[in-house]
């Protein structure tokens, strides 16, 4: 079954999930919903004052959660994947990404 399939590859690595939806599906919208069905936990995404504003993190982020606003990353909760691609290719290491477990 191709539910319990995804479940279990979001379980074991949900980096890979991601990742596998981005090329399966190349839609933003799409991979969104993937997230939202299949996501038990929510993450709360924080920017530090160490942001240059230098869009890394915009061009990383496989969901399209993050904008520059006053040349400061801003990240929507509501889809980040907690893929942490945005975490390991900040060079100045200001994202932390907290994982608040649901249920």
């Amino acid at each position: 079954d191709s539910i319990e399939l995804a479940k279990t590859i979001l379980e074991l690595n949900p980096k890979d999930f991601i990742l596998i939806s981005k090329v399966l599906f190349d839609d933003f919208d799409e991979i969104r919903q993937i997230i939202e069905i299949f996501n038990m936990n929510h993450y709360e995404p924080q920017i530090d004052d160490g942001c240059i504003g230098c869009g890394l993190c915009v061009d990383l982020c496989v969901v399209k959660s993050i904008s520059l606003d006053s040349l400061k990353a801003k990240i929507n909760p509501r889809y980040c994947c907690g893929c942490l691609m945005c975490v390991e290719g900040c060079p100045t290491n200001s994202i932390k990404i907290l994982e608040v477990k649901n249920g």
